[in-house]
């Protein structure tokens, strides 16, 4: 190969160079594939089969266990479904307050017409207790997508 011509653009000075210097990229290409790999076995990742989940999902479930007592009732789920839970929670407003009730429902009718959603109860539809917070200014609501 000759030498680069004068007026390249930058760039075609590096694809110059990279050509000249094969050898040399090969070779630091392989190392940075190791180290990305030997990072990734040292690095390791905390996973757990339980429900507790890990950092912000393992509070989160914390807090569902602590002010709802225990995870609401829900239709069975299969392998090609996925249950999911929303909580509506107000700082000023009671859940037997109707304005909140109203939010809660229309919020869960919006959801009820979605394309993917099988199923959506809410507090009000099952009345079940330990779908209310023991606040009393927060409810459950599942949905089955």
């Amino acid at each position: 190969m000759g030498t680069p011509q004068t007026g390249q653009t930058f760039t075609s000075r590096i694809a110059y160079w990279s050509a000249v210097h094969r050898w040399l990229i090969l070779a630091a290409s392989a190392l940075v594939i190791v180290l990305a790999v030997l990072s990734i076995g040292m690095v390791g990742a905390d996973t757990r089969d339980d429900e507790s989940g890990v950092g912000e999902s393992g509070q989160g479930t914390d807090l569902l266990r602590e002010r709802f007592n225990t995870a609401a009732a829900t239709p069975e789920t299969t392998s090609r479904t996925r249950r999911e839970g929303v909580i509506f929670s107000s700082a000023s407003l009671e859940v037997d307050d109707p304005r909140f009730r109203d939010a809660v429902d229309s919020t869960i009718q919006s959801i009820r017409e979605l394309p993917q959603v099988i199923e959506a109860v809410s507090f009000y539809d099952t009345n079940d207790a330990s779908m209310q917070a023991d606040d009393g200014k927060a409810v459950l609501a599942a949905v089955i997508l």
